[in-house]
């Protein structure tokens, strides 16, 4: 799973800010999804051939320009996303609602005019040491899996922080 910084835009109002979210994919894939299929699409014939034939199936929802900023992988789902929630509540008294629909608005921020850098290079530096501190700390996938066998939570969130308490315990002993 990864966890990831995006500056998005828009060149027509000049609107610009942030995000952070996790997904599966690239972000290119993340920002490329869409509701409505390219062949169902207003689009002019050529066009949809073109489209399809470059591998986009739909028409993506997101009307902002996107820059990648920075990426980190995690190895456990429930660490990016922890990781995620982390930041974000970090970053709350700065949370910025964008002008155009966006999938995953509410993981959107803006700092003040000037900040944006110091900013970048905070947020950036979290993930890194947040990502390499739980990735050196995870047990291997085989050890999650028999760790997991003996706990009955069902809430995703807590299963996992449980299998991490019983590896530390473990480790430990």
């Amino acid at each position: 799973m990864k966890l990831y910084l995006v500056r998005l835009f828009d060149p027509k109002s000049a609107e610009h800010f942030f995000k952070v979210g996790v997904t599966n994919t690239s972000t290119k894939q993340r920002f490329s999804y869409g509701s409505q299929k390219v062949i169902d699409s207003d689009l002019p014939a050529a066009e949809k051939v073109r489209t399809i034939l470059s591998g986009v199936k739909y028409i993506p929802d997101c009307e902002y320009q996107v820059e990648e900023l920075h990426v980190v992988e995690y190895i456990y789902e429930q660490d990016a996303l922890l990781a995620e929630e982390r930041i974000l509540k970090a970053l709350n008294p700065l949370k910025y609602s964008p002008k155009k629909t966006l999938s995953g608005a509410t993981e959107c921020f803006k700092p003040a005019e000037g900040k944006e850098d110091e900013c970048e290079a905070k947020v950036i530096s979290v993930m890194d040491e947040d990502s390499k501190h739980r990735n050196s700390a995870a047990p291997s996938e085989l050890r999650y899996k028999v760790l997991g066998m003996g706990i009955r939570e069902q809430d995703p969130r807590k299963r996992h922080l449980a299998i991490l308490e019983k590896h530390r315990q473990d480790r430990e002993q």
